[in-house]
């Protein structure tokens, strides 16, 4: 089993619904606790896949409550079709602020050389992973984003974006940690408000902008051909 918590925060200004020559600024946060396992069937070249989690997406001014939190759920079919190739389908489930969330999903895994790897989950992602040194990934990846936040008064904001990046992840020597550095572009972004007063939705698209992340993360690889550190 894989537990994966979450914390991202986000600034956002988006035009007012009342007077469109204002802006606001939105102050967001998200924190999520995802569990996922994986079941491998008699044939052991073919398995099953289940993640769920809860949310809690919502302005920084909101506490988490039952009006902030959002389940997730993610399931999915596996196979092996050889040592270096595997693909997958499924879908993924979400309770957003609008309503119901579905989305088919499709996965694969491609062991193309010792040094270049390409996995994901398509819509939602997509990495191709070269390998500098053992202890350094270069990686080029994509990533489709639909998020949404609560707001007081029972409004609700959402963001849906594409993004293109380039990470560099540097493994640490004898220890299960990495260090993500990581820049890149959204594509398509676009902001939609709805203002629960008025039952009225705004639908923007913003300029697209630039993305920087630097993280630190713990990872267990129990597939020995990903050619890290050893740890």
């Amino acid at each position: 089993m894989v537990v994966n918590p979450q914390y991202e925060t986000r600034n956002v200004t988006y035009k007012s619904t009342v007077e469109p020559s204002s802006s606001t600024a939105l102050h967001l946060q998200a924190f999520s606790l995802m569990l996922s396992n994986q079941y491998v069937l008699n044939d052991t070249n073919q398995q099953l896949l289940f993640a769920a989690g809860i949310r809690h997406y919502a302005s920084t001014e909101l506490n988490a409550s039952e009006n902030t939190m959002t389940p997730a759920f993610a399931a999915m079919y596996a196979k092996r079709e050889s040592t270096t190739f595997a693909w997958k389908l499924g879908g993924y489930y979400s309770k957003e602020m609008f309503g119901n969330f579905w989305l088919p999903l499709l996965g694969f895994d491609w062991k193309v050389s010792d040094r270049f790897w390409c996995w994901g989950i398509l819509p939602r992602y997509a990495v191709f992973d070269y390998t500098i040194t053992p202890n350094w990934h270069s990686c080029i990846m994509y990533k489709g984003v639909t998020d949404t936040y609560r707001l007081p008064d029972e409004d609700w904001f959402l963001i849906g974006e594409g993004q293109l990046r380039w990470a560099n992840d540097f493994y640490l020597p004898k220890l299960p940690f990495f260090i993500t550095l990581d820049i890149g572009h959204s594509v398509s972004r676009q902001f939609q408000f709805y203002d629960a007063n008025r039952f009225t939705k705004l639908k923007q698209t913003p300029t697209n902008g630039l993305i920087l992340k630097v993280g630190l993360t713990y990872r267990v690889v129990t597939d020995k051909r990903f050619r890290t550190s050893k740890i």
